[in-house]
């Protein structure tokens, strides 16, 4: 009788121990990895790789173009995870430089891990930093972007040479952070075809792609204006054409 009492109690004994460890809760702490948006510069509609102080021939404008300086800001970067929640990135301006290869590189570091699938972001600076006061980093106004708190920021700027150019050179600074003329747009584009893996092992890599070309597209010919320096009608249609054309022209996972 003894020897059954024992055989029943280390029976409920073994099914206790077992339920015990089937309802341990999974590791659930979250887990981050890291993401790069990069910049490529190309040109024309044959998407050219281009550098500064290259000669290149434009198609559209049969102009020749020399870029001795090229920076436009982009800003307020987001980018969605599948389901729904944004990753934001702190204090997002950025002084993209074509002379500056650093600067074409944004790292997002220790974001959740997950499928991305669509970004937003902003070609420009938003109004509030405009009339913000002094600022720092890529807005600090020592960098030479910054025209007064009634203009606000060059939100891109084109400097070279043409032989199209009666001086031989051309000197666009585009801006205008408010009104019909404002260079300023925000961006939205998805990706769920071939959404960005974020990954704890290695960095998952959004190429946006910007042709400096599409400054002349509806402009014409640099013989048609060397130089713009104050917002308006034709630095708006510049910049416009410009930063609605910058777009995402593949995922590297």
């Amino acid at each position: 009788m003894k020897s059954y009492l024992f055989l029943a109690i280390l029976a409920v004994a073994l099914v206790f121990s077992s339920c015990k460890k089937d309802d341990k809760p999974a590791n659930t702490d979250p887990t981050y990895g890291d993401l790069v948006l990069r910049i490529e510069h190309v040109w024309g509609m044959n998407a050219v790789p281009i550098d500064i102080n290259q000669k290149i021939y434009h198609p559209k404008t049969q102009d020749t173009v020399t870029l001795t300086k090229f920076q436009y800001y982009i800003s307020n970067i987001e980018v969605k995870k599948a389901g729904g929640d944004w990753y934001v990135e702190p204090d997002s301006y950025h002084l993209i430089d074509l002379a500056e290869p650093a600067s074409m590189l944004i790292m997002f570091k220790d974001i959740p891990t997950g499928n991305y699938d669509e970004i937003k972001f902003v070609m420009g600076v938003d109004s509030l930093h405009n009339i913000g006061g002094d600022q720092t980093g890529d807005l600090n106004p020592s960098l030479g972007m910054f025209w007064n708190f009634t203009d606000g920021y060059i939100m891109i700027k084109a400097e070279g040479d043409s032989p199209n150019s009666p001086t031989g050179k051309f000197k666009y600074h585009l801006g205008g952070f408010a009104g019909p003329y404002k260079n300023v747009l925000e961006k939205y584009q998805s990706f769920s075809n071939s959404p960005a893996v974020v990954n704890e092992t290695q960095p998952v890599s959004i190429i946006l792609e910007a042709n400096p070309a599409k400054l002349w597209h509806n402009y014409g010919s640099i013989s048609n204006g060397y130089e713009i320096t104050v917002p308006g009608p034709e630095a708006h249609e510049m910049g416009f054409d410009f930063q609605d054309a910058v777009r995402v022209s593949q995922i590297l996972n």
